[in-house]
């Protein structure tokens, strides 16, 4: 059931930013008083069609959520193929009759009606409680393990750093690459026999923290044996292993009030042995320590700054994305339909709702950028040909710029399919 209304969730949201991007499409062509046969939310056989009564455009709801158009008269030879009902247009209601700039105003509100529905997102989301896991403090529970070692909360937790940032082969470098924050490089495994390892303490950021669901420490805490300084991630200690007995984790803290601003460095620093015991139903005895967790509520300017700190950093982050799949990279991140509902749904399972709303703000984002590449079938293609036909001061003909269309469009279409199929392959 829960299957149902998350995809149902998607296909709404997803053809609310195609909505609202051919919406500005109509809303300037009628401004500029073009004929406008159909709005279409949605592509292949119509499920719904309707027109109101003395209008001129029909509003159509689409068997395929994945796309939609606004149907102008003098886009093509539809002067010769006019609908039933329809005997004769004004000629000045063609498209290709007014003026290059308002054709260029109407072919450019689509991108714009993304960007502004993007900020509108971005102000929604920046508007919703604020949360943030600290990864580098915690909450202590009194009478427990942690508590007993010493920590307190405000104590800053001293991650281990690399010995050269710049190192890939780094232990530190790679754990991070992977998705660790590395707690210690020396905490210390002791078997029931006697015999011990070295391994490492980390905390698994890349599947476990990113979740505010879950922020106790022992839930986020993986271990691996450490051989020449190196961290041997097949090699994972656990708490199921039967000969284990316990790991010591040395874990160094800046110590809570001694912080100088103005130096930036703690006054005392302190190691502390956590001393997890296998337990009887082959689980660690709990820390007692759980991440900190910090719910904010913005105020108006706060949210404000936000959304454009939000609609800045998404629009550079999507502009370098798209530039380098022209030189060859960041292909293998390329994802389709089927990519964007299962981050999605993931997002809004684990982060809640206002980085959901702030995500969807960001495929707005990128629907107005991708719309803008000169490629046939996309807007920026259109807005080349008529820069093309202002500057030459002489009109296409009309027949190669439709092979153009149709050429461009089937190459589109191929790459979603390549795509889906990509999809559907990273499923398995």
């Amino acid at each position: 059931m829960m299957i149902i209304l998350y995809i149902l969730l998607f296909i709404v949201c997803l053809s609310v930013l195609i909505m609202i991007h051919e919406l500005g499409h109509l809303a300037m062509a009628k401004a500029f008083n073009v004929y406008c046969f159909e709005y279409s939310i949605g592509m292949g056989p119509a499920l719904f069609r309707k027109k109101r009564k003395n209008g001129e455009t029909y509003f159509a709801l689409r068997a395929f959520p994945f796309g939609g158009f606004v149907s102008m008269y003098g886009e093509g030879d539809d002067e010769k193929n006019l609908p039933d009902g329809i005997e004769h247009i004004p000629e000045e209601r063609a498209l290709n009759k007014i003026k290059k700039w308002k054709r260029a105003i109407i072919l450019l509100a689509g991108v714009t009606m993304n960007a502004l529905l993007a900020i509108v997102l971005f102000f929604v989301a920046a508007a919703l409680p604020q949360k943030m896991i600290y990864l580098n403090y915690f909450e202590v529970k009194e009478n427990s393990v942690a508590y007993n070692a010493g920590i307190q909360l405000g104590d800053y937790l001293m991650y281990t750093e690399p010995a050269d940032p710049d190192d890939k082969d780094d232990a530190v470098v790679k754990a991070q690459k992977e998705g660790y924050y590395v707690v210690s490089m020396d905490s210390v495994a002791t078997y029931t026999d006697s015999s011990t390892r070295t391994v490492a303490a980390l905390i698994e950021t890349n599947q476990k923290v990113l979740n505010f669901k879950v922020h106790n420490f022992n839930k986020c805490l993986v271990f691996y044996e450490v051989e020449d300084n190196q961290i041997i991630y097949s090699k994972e200690v656990t708490a199921e292993q039967s000969t284990l007995d316990y790991v010591d984790i040395k874990m160094t803290f800046g110590r809570k009030g001694t912080y100088d601003r103005e130096k930036d460095e703690f006054g005392q620093i302190d190691t502390l042995d956590v001393i997890l015991h296998r337990q009887a139903d082959g689980t660690f005895e709990e820390s007692g320590l759980d991440m900190y967790l910090d719910v904010t509520k913005l105020n108006f300017g706060q949210m404000l700054k936000q959304t454009f700190v939000d609609f800045g950093e998404s629009s550079i982050v999507i502009v370098k994305a798209v530039g380098g799949l022209f030189i060859g990279r960041g292909w293998k991140d390329v994802g389709g339909i089927i990519s964007i509902y299962t981050q999605t749904t993931s997002i809004l399972n684990n982060f809640g709702a206002a980085t959901f709303i702030k995500v969807w703000g960001i495929i707005s984002v990128n629907l107005a950028i991708m719309n803008l590449l000169p490629f046939p079938g996309l807007d920026g293609w259109q807005l080349l040909v008529l820069i093309i036909e202002a500057t030459a001061h002489k009109e296409i003909p009309q027949k190669v710029k439709s092979i153009v269309s149709v050429i461009g469009i089937s190459l589109l279409l191929t790459l979603m399919v390549a795509i889906l199929v990509k999809d559907i392959i990273g499923l398995f």
